[in-house]
């Protein structure tokens, strides 16, 4: 009996073992069963791949790691999905076994190097899946930014931020308030130049304490 004959008679057994594995890393509130499902034709896929001997089995490498990432598998967890699907049919294959030689090894070979194939790709999946999803973070991150600070901008209230005793940032209703005619002419200017010269030191002193954290009362 070949290998891919021996997955395709044993698949049941052989899944009975990646369950087993499968029960120490199942999400919460997953249901199993489908998981089988999922690996089954899994399993198949690379049975087919070893039996033409092409990588045909890339769309269901890509499907696995995606339903796998839907089900909040981690990368890891569907790697070790792979690994042990590779040692119950190592293990349950080299069981039955009468002797092992060339054409034995061949197979072996073949069998490890169709798994690794379809790894790679359910990685590759992963990392483009999350590249993806990073860029959308960004996008949403820089759209909430700008939102934010149109709404400064347009804000009819005076808002002024100051880094390191100097302006940093004005939006328009300050640069009135403060009589200039842009927020621009306001960035960089020290801030206590805005204050009376006998509040200065005192102003100077609680900026220092609101630094270090210090709460201090309204004037």
């Amino acid at each position: 009996m070949t290998m891919v004959q021996f997955i395709r008679t044993h698949s049941d057994a052989i899944l009975a073992d990646w369950e087993a594995f499968a029960q120490t890393l199942l999400p919460s509130g997953e249901d199993c069963n489908a998981l089988r499902e999922a690996a089954a034709e899994l399993l198949k896929a690379i049975a087919d791949d070893m039996e033409s001997k092409n990588s045909t089995s890339e769309p269901q490498a890509r499907q696995h790691a995606a339903d796998r990432l839907a089900q909040k598998f981690t990368l890891m967890q569907v790697l070790a999905e792979y690994r042990a699907l590779r040692a119950s049919v190592n293990q349950r294959w080299s069981e039955q076994l009468r002797s092992f030689g060339p054409a034995e090894l061949a197979e072996l070979n073949l069998f490890n190097t169709v798994i690794d194939e379809s790894v790679a790709r359910a990685i590759s999946w992963y990392e483009a899946r999350l590249g993806h999803v990073e860029d959308q973070l960004s996008e949403v991150t820089d759209l909430s930014e700008k939102r934010y600070r149109s709404l400064a901008e347009l804000s009819p209230d005076a808002i002024l931020v100051h880094d390191g005793g100097k302006w940093v940032y004005a939006n328009q209703a300050a640069a009135t308030l403060m009589a200039f005619d842009t927020p621009q002419q306001l960035i960089g200017r020290s801030v206590l130049e805005f204050v009376l010269p006998d509040y200065r030191a005192r102003a100077d002193e609680r900026t220092r304490q609101v630094v270090s954290g210090k709460a201090q009362p309204l004037i």
